[in-house]
Parts: C-alpha cells; structure tokens; sequence
C-alpha cells in the first residue's frame, strides 16, 4: 500500500484578524503546517496570547504546527508626514532629505541616517511594497531629488525598499535581539531573518542566538539584489531559505 507524503507546506501569518481560537482552529483544520509571528508588529503580549491559542487548539487535535519568528530586520521607513500634502504624481519630483522634520510628498526624511549617502543617481526608490516609485536624478550631500514613475500617497513610516542600492545598515537591530531571545524562551522551531545580504549577516544570528542558550533554526529571507549574488554562500550558512 502506497503513502502519498505532502512535500508542500503551508505557512499562515497570524495576527489581530486571526487571533481568536475559532479562526485559529479552522486554519489547524485546514492544515497548516507553520505559523508566522510577524514581529514587526504587535506587543509580546499579543503574540503571547496567540501563541497559548495556538497550543491549546493543536494540543487537543494532537498535531504539530511548527512556530517561525520572522525577525523585523534593518526596514528603512518614510518619516512622519502630514496626509494633506502626502500625495504625488507620475512625474512630479520630490526631495528626500537628511532632516524634512514633518514632511509631505514634496520633501521628506528616513529613519536611516545613511540613506543619502547609500543612494545613487539612477536608483529606484519603492515606497509601500512599491506602490510608490520614486528615481533618483540629482543627488547632493543632504539630499536625493527624485521623480515619480508611479505615483500615490506616501503615508508615514512606510517601508522603502532600494533594489538597486547597497545599504551599510546592520543585520540586526536592537529590537531583533530582544525578539530571539523572546523566541527562544517560548520554543519556536524557526527564526526568520529578514533583509539577508551575506552569509555573515546569518552566522551573526546565529551567535547572537547561541549567546542568549538558544539554537533554533535560521530561515534566511533573500530580499535583496545582494542577497541573490552571494545566494550559495547564504544557503550553506541558513538552515532553510524564504523567498520574499
């Protein structure tokens, strides 16, 4: 007699919507092989909370579903903007500055110091997961003038992504290792790490981890155009891989 084994796993992200024993029960029930705590979000309470749900509802069902921590990394974030001037157009240009106070789609800052020194004339400039696409044409010490190729309204603290830049940011922040050590004394089975460029940024992890009495298993997230030239190298130092 033959046994189908399901080499495909499924990962569900769980947070406020999904936080209440009945959504979590169904998402056991519709076999789910691995629950991913978004630490860019919420408090230790929060996910505490989900978590004890969790165990709960696969206790009584007598499953496994494994526990991945996915760390927030280095993000670069727009900085405080005031919504009634956050708005730009395909074309229009706008300036990206060492320090724009409360800015607006005119002119605005990072939480990153080296951005501008990081970012080159030609590099494109994502905004939300690319809902706003900004390219830079001008670049001087304090600031990036870019111009818009897809415009739409750049909200406070949004993630920016520069694909064609090589950031000199650390691996980790402080927040990241208050989160694994948080991981490790609530038994996760894997920790995701975000924005991976090298193999160093994985074995710095990893003894970051082991200083703290834990080894849980490091999934890499490949994000970045670095991470994609040293992709071998990040994959023999990880103990799996995300493509995000």
């Amino acid at each position: 007699m033959s046994t189908t084994v399901r080499t495909t796993k499924v990962v569900a992200t769980v947070g406020p919507a999904s936080a209440d024993s009945a959504t979590l029960r169904a998402i056991v029930d519709l076999g789910v092989d691995v629950v991913r705590f978004n630490m860019s979000h919420g408090s230790y309470d929060e996910h505490a909370a989900i978590l004890m749900t969790l165990e709960a509802t696969t206790r009584e069902k007598g499953v496994h579903v494994a526990r991945l921590a996915d760390l927030c990394g280095p993000k670069v974030r727009t900085g405080e903007m005031d919504r009634a001037f956050s708005t730009i157009n395909v074309g229009e240009k706008c300036i990206i500055a060492r320090a724009a106070r409360r800015g607006g789609a005119a002119r605005f800052e990072t939480n990153y110091a080296g951005f501008i020194h990081d970012v080159e004339v030609d590099h494109r400039v994502l905004i939300d997961d690319g809902m706003v696409r900004l390219r830079v044409t001008e670049k001087s010490a304090d600031e990036l003038v870019c111009v818009c190729e897809a415009g739409g309204v750049i909200g406070s603290h949004k993630g920016i992504n520069v694909p064609d830049s090589r950031l000199s940011l650390a691996s980790m922040t402080d927040k990241d290792h208050a989160d694994v050590r948080w991981a490790i004394e609530h038994g996760f089975d894997f920790v995701a790490l975000s924005f991976v460029r090298c193999p160093e940024d994985v074995t710095s992890l990893r003894a970051v981890m082991q200083a703290a009495g834990g080894d849980i298993p490091i999934i890499s997230k490949i994000e970045t155009p670095q991470a994609i030239e040293a992709l071998d190298a990040i994959v023999a130092a990880s103990d799996g891989v995300l493509v995000a």
